[in-house]
């Protein structure tokens, strides 16, 4: 409403000219300004019912719509055990509590905007230019996405529910069978493994950033769950120092972040020779998205683990479940790796797929050009691996003592 309230019309100017000669037409411009009344009573000339109500109802569906896709995201850090409804209701709250601060951050963003514009209409321009440049809004934007999800994690931990105090019996790691009255030096009955193996504390136990939260540890442990996440699983303490595997992901996010918009920054350096002074935004934009991308992506695979996990009751104790799935951001880096193969061969060979559909007479498939097949397929099949990596780190920690 507030940004119809300003209107600049345009009509060209008659020019009075002799002879044959031809002139640019000129325009000249008028101002309308209107109250927000007879905005309401142009919207609704056509019956009651007009496109403001519309936007009004869409604009709530989508917010509903992110408020429980946003629960199921984070209904891994508040499950404690437990009915999963009870718990992602519990969630949906805290999720809902957190979007007052994105309606704020809308109106501050959506205010800024419709000034411009109306600056812009009513003659300010070098106001208006300043406001509306595409990356002043879009660091606007992803920073206040950015800092909602920070708020919304924030609220999850803050009503995460505290797991069951029972102690757990000591369990063989192999097979789950109870060895609480067997002699470490027995074997279990049930897969005939050592009982020492599973009960035996020794320093093989942990991981690096469980040690020391130093950067070389980081990448140590990120290169061992990364390709060997059996091994690193079981050995991963999760009994103790559970905060270590947040802190891991909260230092994944910023790199990838950082890491694309170094890729970025380079591929426009080298392959765009009119890119402006503009280019030098385009790495904190990157850094937004691309963080903020990598945190989506990771919870949305994590929560579609964690909810088979819950249902099916795979671990005795929640918390492992979130551990993992912190620890597991490391695999993100596999689509980082991808990705930028895949679209650097892009800049490089242009349309280099779309060619090869051509020469083997596939460019009927599916009628999509083979570069945008190739990104959603093949992200879609590391999707699909990094589920499986989750039924392994289950099975890898589903009987762990430690």
């Amino acid at each position: 409403m507030w940004d119809s309230t300003v209107e600049r019309n345009w009509a060209p100017i008659p020019i009075t000219t002799t002879g044959p000669t031809s002139r640019p037409v000129n325009y000249a411009s008028t101002t309308r300004t209107i109250t927000f009344a007879e905005v309401w009573q142009e919207a609704h000339a056509g019956g009651a019912i007009g496109d403001l109500e519309l936007c009004f109802l869409v604009a709530c569906a989508l917010a509903f719509g992110a408020a429980v896709f946003s629960a199921w995201l984070l209904l891994p850090v508040v499950y404690g055990g437990g009915p999963g409804w009870a718990a992602f209701r519990r969630t949906f709250r805290a999720v809902a509590s957190g979007f007052g601060v994105l309606w704020s951050l809308t109106l501050l963003i959506g205010g800024l905007i419709v000034l411009s514009n109306n600056l812009g209409e009513s003659g300010g321009y070098a106001y208006s230019r300043e406001l509306i440049n595409p990356f002043f809004v879009a660091i606007l934007f992803f920073g206040g996405a950015g800092s909602l999800v920070y708020w919304l994690s924030a609220a999850a931990r803050g009503v995460a529910q505290s797991p069951s105090d029972e102690a757990q019996p000591p369990r063989c790691e192999s097979c789950g069978y109870d060895l609480t009255e067997l002699p470490m030096e027995a074997r279990c009955p049930e897969c005939g493994i050592d009982v020492a193996k599973s009960l035996v504390d020794t320093p093989r136990r942990g991981c690096a950033w469980q040690l020391s939260t130093d950067p070389a540890s980081w990448l140590q442990s990120a290169l061992k769950v990364a390709v060997r996440p059996m091994e690193f699983y079981t050995r991963l303490r999760l009994r103790e120092n559970v905060e270590s595997g947040r802190r891991f992901a909260r230092a994944t996010y910023p790199l990838i972040g950082a890491g694309a918009a170094a890729w970025i920054f380079l591929m426009i350096a080298i392959f765009d020779s009119h890119a402006g002074d503009e280019i030098l935004f385009v790495p904190v934009v990157a850094i937004l998205v691309f963080t903020l991308l990598a945190w989506i992506v990771h919870r949305f695979i994590g929560a579609m683990a964690a909810s088979w996990w819950i249902v099916h009751g795979v671990l005795p104790d929640s918390r492992w479940g979130e551990t993992v799935i912190r620890y597991e951001s490391a695999f993100l880096w596999a689509f980082c790796l991808f990705n930028g193969i895949l679209l650097t061969s892009y800049f490089v060979f242009d349309t280099w797929i779309s060619e090869l559909q051509r020469v083997f007479g596939m460019s009927w498939l599916f009628g999509i050009p083979g570069e945008v097949l190739a990104v959603l397929v093949l992200n879609a099949s590391l999707c699909c691996l990094w589920l499986y990596r989750y039924h392994i780190a289950a099975k890898a920690v589903r009987w762990s003592n430690f």
